[in-house]
């Protein structure tokens, strides 16, 4: 495979991923949203389009580059804890239903499939969580979204001429991150950050170029691990709220730790949601249901099966991920 079609080529993953298929020799196509990214890749000889999923059927020049597509690996979505229904509707389910009938249309049979561990989540401590759980109801709009994104998918694979893999990468993080640092340090800031439970919350976290070793070794084995779905991690649970503290404190910001009662948190949240509900979803609640679940449930992943089937480890640890992280936060703060 050498030609490889990327959507969400310009979000945080995307960007990762396309930059290291170029450096491997891969002939990279990347279709997303911002044009200014679209510009950083172009000039990294990366081949960026400006597209949505939802336009692509109609997109002669994306059709005609997915006609020459060996592989498509699918990393769009709308990842958000908060957010308007329909849009998640609109960016998971359809952005893949349309991106699957593009790739029929243009005879693509190969795809990696970028899902979430998200589906797990319940409100209880889930530790060592294996890929073939019986799943709880899902905790957000992202989680059921993803979720019905991924059966799309898989029931795609079924003729035997198609092949697919899914990874669920858990907790990305990385430089260029705007999702879980952002918004963790906009609690922060406002001078206490809530300890929700019993203040002993595990949980698992992926450095950006683990996430892209395991796509890269997926790219390896596709063929062989036809239909089969992935937990991705660093193998390295940690304790959630000592780890936010080094976080916060290499960035200077002044807080504190404030223990909160679980049923208080969940009553903000609800109060929050409900706020933004009626305002038609202009605000994100700095407290959600998924946040207080994140904070007071412990939640890590079983990776015994990647390990097994696509010879996959996390050669970045924790450790050292976050002094990357660190320093190109504090580089975005300084600007």
């Amino acid at each position: 495979m050498q030609n490889v079609f990327v959507t969400g080529a310009t979000g945080f993953l995307g960007r990762h991923l396309c930059m290291r298929l170029k450096k491997l020799g891969f002939e990279v196509w990347g279709l997303g949203r911002n044009p200014t990214m679209g510009l950083e890749l172009n000039k990294q000889g990366i081949h960026f389009v400006e597209a949505s999923l939802s336009e692509i059927q109609s997109h002669e020049k994306v059709l005609k580059i997915l006609g020459s597509s060996d592989l498509v690996i699918h990393s769009a979505a709308l990842s958000s804890p908060w957010g308007n229904p329909k849009h998640f509707v609109e960016a998971n389910v359809l952005g893949t239903q349309n991106l699957l009938q593009a790739m029929d249309k243009c005879h693509v049979k190969n795809l990696i499939h970028i899902s979430t561990p998200s589906i797990y989540m319940a409100d209880a401590h889930q530790l060592n969580v294996l890929e073939d759980i019986v799943l709880p109801k899902p905790i957000n709009e992202y989680a059921k979204t993803k979720k019905m994104a991924e059966d799309l998918v898989l029931q795609w694979a079924k003729p035997s001429d198609r092949n697919v893999i899914v990874l669920r990468p858990q907790g990305i993080f990385g430089p260029h991150d705007q999702a879980i640092f952002p918004r963790l340090i906009k609690v922060a800031e406002k001078g206490f950050f809530p300890i929700i439970g019993d203040a002993e919350t595990l949980m698992d976290l992926t450095y950006v170029d683990n996430v892209v070793d395991a796509i890269e070794l997926s790219i390896r084995t596709l063929s062989q691990n036809n239909g089969k779905i992935f937990n991705i991690s660093n193998g390295q649970p940690l304790e959630l709220y000592p780890y936010l503290e080094k976080v916060f404190r290499g960035l200077g910001i002044k807080f504190k730790f404030k223990k909160i009662p679980r049923a208080i948190a969940l009553s903000i949240a609800h109060v929050g949601e409900w706020k933004s509900r009626i305002e038609n979803y202009q605000s994100e609640p700095l407290l959600t249901r998924y946040g207080v679940t994140l904070l007071s449930r412990s939640r890590t992943l079983n990776i015994d099966s990647a390990k097994k089937h696509l010879g996959y480890k996390a050669k970045i640890s924790i450790d050292e991920g976050l002094d990357r992280t660190l320093v190109w936060l504090k580089g975005q703060r300084s600007k």
